[in-house]
């Protein structure tokens, strides 16, 4: 594959832009595969901690119980 430079932004070809249905289509394909490479990221609902100390360590264990996860699907 070749590399263009240009002078100017001028000299560049447009940027090739989806609208409509296309676009809907490819923002659902990006959606599903960050699903897929994540998951979901944090438990529904609302939760209440007694301070903000308690808040950080529950997302604390959160975020390494999903890394332990994503750590078992690669596996």
């Amino acid at each position: 594959m070749s590399v263009t430079r240009y002078r100017h932004v001028a000299d560049m070809p447009p940027v090739a832009r989806a609208v409509g249905a296309d676009l809907a289509r490819r923002i659902r394909a990006v959606w599903a595969r960050s699903r897929r490479l994540a998951g979901v990221g944090c438990t529904p609902g609302v939760q209440k901690f007694s301070s903000l100390e308690a808040a950080q360590r529950a997302r604390e264990l959160e975020v390494q119980a999903r890394m332990r996860e994503i750590r078992s699907r690669r596996r």
